[in-house]
C-alpha cells in the first residue's frame, strides 16, 4: 500500500491519496475510509507536505528491500495495517499508533504476573499517561492511582477511571494510595518522576517515558525490592490488543484530544502543542 499527494479530485480535499498494490489483499475501493494508517513525520516534514512543495522521506525507513532510497509514495506493507471500523470518528482512531505503544508496556506488566488484580500508579498524565490509566482499568488492575503537578491533567485522570490522582508529594501519595502500590508505569520520562515511583512501588516500576537523565538505583531501592522494567518491542499483536479495547469502548482515545483543527490551521496547533495548551491536536482535512 502507497500513499502520497493525491491525484484523484474525490480526494484532494485530503492531500493524500492510498493505492494498493496488485498482490494487495485489501479491496483498492475500501481503502480511503476502511483504513487508519500511521505515519509518523517530523514537524518540517509534514509542514512542507500539507503546504504541496515536494515531499520525500527515506522509502527503506519502511520498506528496507526498496531500491531506490527516496520516494515520493511511502509504501506500507499490509501486514502492518489494521481494519477499523467506519463507525469510529477520526478522534477515537487517530491515536492508535500511541495506543499500541503503551500496550507493549502492558504486556510486559502482564508477563511478570503485575497487572490483574494489583494496585497500580500511572506517573505523567500527558496523552500516554492518560491512556495508561484506561489500560490499567481494562487489563484488572485492582485500583489505580494518577500522578501529575498539573491539577487540570489529575482532573482528566479521575474522569478516565482513576481512583485517586495526586502531585507527586510523599503524604498525598500515601493518603490516596494507602501505602505502596504493586506495580507503576512512569509516562513522563523524567528522573524525578521515575525515582519516586520507585520508591513508592514494591514490584516493579515499568518505563514507558523516554528518559532524558540517568536514574538512581541504589541500596534503598534494592533492599525494597523493586524493579525496572524496560520497554518493549512495537508490534501487530499489541496494535490489536489496544484496537479491541477501543473498540468494545474500554479505551477513549477521543479524551486526549483537546483541539480539533481544519488542516489549513496546521501552524495554530503545532503552537498549541509548543506551548503546553494541548495534550493533541486533530486536525480534520475535510474542514
Amino acid at each position: 500500500l502507497g500513499i502520497g499527494p493525491s491525484t484523484d479530485a474525490a480526494m484532494r480535499p485530503f492531500g493524500i491519496e492510498f493505492h494498493c498494490g496488485q498482490q494487495s489483499r485489501f479491496p483498492a475501493a475500501d481503502v480511503h475510509e476502511h483504513f487508519a494508517v500511521v505515519l509518523s513525520l517530523d514537524v518540517n516534514q509534514f509542514a512542507a507536505f500539507v503546504t504541496g512543495q515536494p515531499f520525500h522521506v527515506n522509502a527503506q525507513r519502511f520498506v528496507p528491500e526498496l531500491e531506490t532510497h527516496h520516494l515520493c509514495f511511502v509504501q506500507f506493507a499490509a501486514d502492518s495495517l489494521l481494519q477499523v471500523s467506519t463507525d469510529l470518528a477520526p478522534q477515537s482512531i487517530a491515536s492508535l499508533e500511541l495506543a499500541m505503544c503503551v500496550q507493549v508496556t502492558f504486556d510486559r506488566l502482564r508477563e511478570f504476573g503485575l497487572l490483574e488484580g494489583k494496585r497500580m500508579a500511572v506517573s505523567g498524565m500527558g496523552p500516554a499517561g492518560l491512556i495508561a490509566v484506561q489500560m490499567a482499568r481494562a487489563w484488572g488492575a485492582d485500583s489505580v492511582i494518577a500522578i501529575d503537578p498539573v491539577e487540570d491533567r489529575r482532573e482528566r485522570a479521575l474522569r478516565l477511571g482513576a481512583d485517586a490522582a495526586v502531585e507527586p508529594k510523599d503524604g498525598a501519595f500515601a493518603e490516596a494510595a494507602g501505602g505502596p502500590v504493586e506495580a507503576s508505569v512512569d509516562c513522563a520520562g523524567a528522573k524525578a518522576s521515575v525515582e519516586f515511583l520507585m520508591e513508592h512501588t514494591r514490584g516493579a516500576v515499568a518505563l514507558f517515558g523516554v528518559l532524558r537523565d540517568d536514574v538512581a538505583y541504589g541500596w534503598q531501592q534494592w533492599r525494597s525490592k523493586v524493579d525496572l522494567l524496560g520497554y518493549g518491542t512495537h508490534n501487530r499483536d499489541a496494535a490489536e490488543r489496544a484496537l479491541a479495547l477501543i473498540e468494545d469502548g474500554r479505551l477513549d482515545l477521543s479524551s486526549v484530544v483537546t483541539h480539533e483543527l481544519p488542516l489549513s490551521d496546521y501552524a495554530d496547533g503545532v503552537e498549541l502543542l509548543r506551548s503546553r495548551q494541548a495534550l493533541k491536536v486533530c486536525f480534520l482535512p475535510h474542514d
